[in-house]
């Protein structure tokens, strides 16, 4: 029935199509790339352990499918997670992608899926030590069409960012993975300053017995909590 303002079931119908559907499609295709990203995680991790094994049997390379939208690539000291958002999002005017002819063609390009890159400690995981950050290093976006471009620290800002013409393939979801593991290795682990691990609890020395669990990660560009330097990059 319609109202004293007319039926707007048309106009519903006509923005399911233009938008739900385009969003439904973006999902499916981001999904698409994850799991191929897997394949080729799962790959990588044979090659450089077969590669590295005898040259030094100590350095563990391994991947580990944790769930459908979740994986973890281990390199001796670090770890990466892989995690795809469930949602798909678009983007504030300002952004650059608005700049692009091929989004402004067709706005609906401009609908990504997103997945995310973060650099964690591998004894994180180990030791269970839930205190431990892990940073976002990189986030991977993904259109219906396949188009992708990325954010993030190094070259995750600068390298991939032709979305108009940059369609994801093999190639570039192993190109993107092994910029993610160069990064990972070129950051090291510093020890915090003096002054900030110089008083202790009681209980937190029971917890590191217990648990492992003293904070401790990499820098990438961040400021250590509690550090002089509030001014993080």
């Amino acid at each position: 029935m319609s109202d004293s303002t007319g039926d707007k079931s048309e106009k519903i119908l006509q923005l399911l199509r233009e938008k739900a559907c385009a969003k439904q499609a973006t999902y499916r295709k981001t999904l698409s790339v994850f799991h191929e990203l897997k394949k080729e995680l799962l790959s990588m991790a044979d090659e450089l352990s077969s590669k590295i094994r005898d040259y030094d049997p100590h350095v563990v390379i391994d991947f580990q499918d944790r769930s459908e939208f979740e994986a973890y690539f281990k390199f001796s000291g670090d770890t990466l997670l892989f995690h795809m958002h469930t949602n798909v999002f678009s983007f504030e005017k300002h952004h650059s992608i608005w700049k692009q002819s091929y989004v402004r063609e067709k706005e609906v390009r401009a609908y990504c899926g997103v997945i995310h890159i973060y650099n964690f400690l591998s004894d994180t995981f180990k030791y269970n030590r839930v205190n431990d950050p892990g940073f976002l290093i990189g986030r991977v976006f993904v259109n219906m069409e396949g188009h992708y471009f990325t954010e993030g620290n190094g070259e995750f800002g600068f390298l991939y960012n032709d979305f108009g013409r940059s369609v994801i393939d093999k190639k570039a979801i192993r190109d993107i993975i092994q910029t993610s593991v160069i990064h990972g290795l070129n950051f090291e682990l510093l020890s915090p300053a003096h002054q900030d691990v110089s008083i202790v609890s009681l209980y937190e020395v029971q917890e590191m017995g217990r648990e492992m669990r003293i904070k401790t990660s990499k820098p990438l560009g961040y400021s250590i909590r509690g550090s002089k330097d509030k001014n993080p990059v």
